[in-house]
């Protein structure tokens, strides 16, 4: 995988978040990541390392062990994701970047899907399936690891139009 470390790219997604979104909650902004994060690769990668595409759509990761017969995966789900854009219900998504040439996943919210899980399910995610702190993953690890990522064309298109509206709301600030 030809790809500059993560750590490098964790810090400039960072520094472009506060200076863009300082009043933005990091632990709830998937789409702020993702635009922090393309913001700080083409800065600092594009020209070596190729291009980045929002990516979004459902996506979970196994949280414990298959033991109990009780739910093992915590995500989103798109499933009702058009007609909750079209009666304004919230949204649940996620969304990522990914490296098309590389076939790399990128989450730079990861860090915070513990937190939601223990939040809004009040369980615990088992230390031996804990995300990375950010993640970056080849399509066929993410598999191994049962880490699902599932690009949809709707998803990925609202997240662009949010997008949009993130860009804005950066530069009125």
């Amino acid at each position: 995988m030809n790809m500059p470390p993560l750590q490098d790219l964790q810090k400039f997604a960072n520094e472009e978040f506060d200076r863009h979104w300082p009043d933005s909650p990091k632990d709830q902004h998937c789409l702020v990541w993702a635009a922090a994060g393309l913001l700080a690769w083409e800065k600092h990668f594009a020209s070596e390392f190729g291009r980045l595409v929002i990516q979004a759509g459902s996506a979970s990761w196994r949280f414990r062990d298959d033991d109990t017969n009780k739910d093992m995966m915590f995500g989103y789900d798109t499933e009702n994701l058009v007609q909750n854009v079209a009666t304004g219900r919230p949204l649940e998504w996620h969304v990522w970047l990914g490296h098309p040439e590389e076939q790399v996943v990128i989450d730079l919210s990861s860090r915070y899907q513990v937190d939601q899980l223990e939040r809004i399910l009040g369980v615990e995610w088992q230390d031996e399936y804990r995300l990375p702190e950010p993640l970056m993953a080849t399509v066929e690890d993410c598999m191994v690891r049962d880490w699902r990522y599932h690009a949809e064309p709707f998803a990925t298109s609202v997240a662009f139009a949010g997008l949009t509206d993130v860009m804005k709301s950066s530069h009125a600030s």
